[in-house]
């Protein structure tokens, strides 16, 4: 693989970082669509899984205390099921 494609796929990783970090979502949104230019999608896939998995999860370890009650998710999450 050329330099130049991996400078590619680092910054899909980091313009996906940048919107990560700004909104709290759409790094794969970003990222993905950039990495499949250079390999096949299930590739550019499994080539993102473990860094999102890492920031999600330090997201979700940063913001464990601020986490909602059970009395929002639930209604919340029914109605994410009836809406989809």
């Amino acid at each position: 693989m050329l330099d130049a494609e991996y400078l590619y796929i680092a910054l899909g990783f980091a313009v996906g970082g940048i919107l990560k970090g700004a909104t709290g979502a759409g790094a794969p949104i970003v990222a993905i669509p950039i990495i499949a230019l250079y390999f096949d999608v299930p590739m550019a896939i499994a080539v993102f899984v473990v860094p999102n998995l890492v920031s999600n999860s330090l997201q979700i370890w940063t913001h464990r205390a601020t986490r909602v009650p059970a009395a929002f998710l639930v209604p919340f999450a029914g109605a994410g099921v009836l809406g989809a």
